[in-house]
């Protein structure tokens, strides 16, 4: 509820703002903004914050003034290499999609014939043998597949939900965007003629307006104004990008959060310094000195808790002991036996109460099967890792102290960071 109020409110305050500021600038001023529709956009305009940026300008020395211009200096090259990066990484973009596209194409004729799916199936029951050396990631929730630069669609490619924190950060870079050619002009003493805001359907733009003068400035001014925008933009994303690399240090979930991973036992290729980990075999960790116990197997997981599957699932498994390797032993409520069973439908949620229906009956993992789950929160979902072995190899994950702010407000401050 927060990521979708919160930012329909900030977008309301910055609307009433950009109203009543040309009246602040020019208090004598009766319609201070100047509405034109066409078709489906709304254009407003005015010129009552022309003076603005020259004033702000005007109350710097003449030193801080030459320190401004060096400023800007550096955003021109900025533009310049940045222009060239923009356009390689669009052509990567570019023939990643394609190359995805094509790959999906062959793959397509190739499930045509029943003789290579067979083999595909065969191949594919292969990788799942050799995937239980180490570590067999459960994912709880949609990840689609990102091929080189994913536009952010409300709806498509994002939530709906994601639209209007999409309007406010794409409102406030807009802002700044025109601010920065609006200061950049007025450190050689050039003001706007006008400042403008469109609304096309939903989509809100601005735009600054200056006079022909601007076209006869020296080559490097007019560098400096072209750029000044882009270069406050990208100076925004690496102030994000600052705070989000801090982000580590605020956990919205509640666990212990991730320092470092040793190397050399496998886990470091799934866990990331920062993740969450919330559970081990479906016990909350975040309580003090939880993690020592459950490591020495002084705390246990519920024995009322287990697995509703279907009766012929457990049926089709082999009689235990378990000699394939990618197959667990799991041992049905009120029996002894043991059946060999792939885990990975049956562990991908926690344990729950073993009321199942006639049709299906409760399943524990074999005390022998010697497999640890860990569930962890990444920055974006809940993820649940699968290890066989010994709970001691969890000796190789260190820990920071975390603070925990409000959780919701948290995690609308990182969508809109993204």
């Amino acid at each position: 509820m927060l990521a979708v109020s919160l930012p329909l409110v900030l977008l309301a305050f910055i609307l009433y703002a950009l109203r009543i500021a040309p009246r602040i600038a020019k208090p004598g001023r009766s319609s201070p903004w100047d509405v034109a529709r066409h078709g489906f956009t709304l254009r407003m305009s005015t010129t009552a914050l022309n003076s603005l940026p020259r004033v702000a300008i005007g109350r710097l020395g003449p030193a801080v003034r030459g320190l401004g211009k060096a400023f800007y200096n550096v955003g021109a090259v900025a533009g310049v290499i940045g222009s060239g990066v923009a356009t390689a990484g669009t052509a990567w973009a570019v023939r990643a999609a394609w190359t995805a596209v094509w790959a999906e194409a062959e793959a397509h004729a190739i499930e045509q014939s029943s003789v290579v799916k067979r083999g595909i199936d065969a191949a594919a029951a292969a990788g799942v043998h050799a995937s239980n050396v180490g570590l067999e990631p459960l994912v709880s929730g949609f990840r689609p597949c990102v091929v080189g630069l994913t536009p952010q669609i409300p709806g498509v490619t994002a939530p709906l939900s994601h639209l209007p924190t999409l309007l406010l950060a794409f409102v406030i870079a807009q802002l700044i965007h025109e601010w920065g050619h609006a200061v950049a002009a007025a450190l050689d003493d050039v003001c706007p003629s006008k400042f403008a805001v469109n609304v096309h359907l939903i989509i809100p733009s601005a735009a600054i307006s200056f006079p022909s003068a601007v076209d006869y400035l020296p080559f490097r001014s007019r560098a400096r104004i072209s750029t000044a925008g882009a270069w406050h933009n990208l100076l925004t994303c690496v102030v994000l990008a600052a705070l989000a690399a801090t982000a580590n240090l605020w956990a919205p979930v509640d666990g212990l959060t991730i320092d470092n991973v040793a190397l050399g036992y496998g886990l470091e290729t799934q866990l990331k310094p920062g993740d969450v980990i919330t559970h081990v075999d479906d016990i909350l960790v975040a309580p003090e000195g939880m993690w020592q116990r459950v490591i020495n197997h002084e705390e246990d997981s519920s024995s009322a808790l287990g697995w509703c599957i279907p009766k012929g699932v457990l049926l089709a498994g082999e009689l235990g002991p378990c000699t394939e390797s990618h197959l667990v032993a799991f041992t049905p409520v009120n029996f002894n036996a043991e059946h060999c069973l792939q885990p990975h439908p049956i562990l991908k949620e926690p344990a729950g109460d073993c009321n199942c229906e006639k049709t299906h009956i409760c399943v524990k993992l074999s005390k022998e099967a010697n497999v640890v789950r860990i569930r962890y929160w990444d920055g974006k979902a809940s993820q649940q890792l699968l290890w066989s072995g010994d709970r001691t190899v969890l000796y190789a994950i260190s820990f920071k102290e975390t603070h925990r702010p409000l959780k919701s407000l948290t995690e609308w401050a990182s969508l809109f960071n993204s």
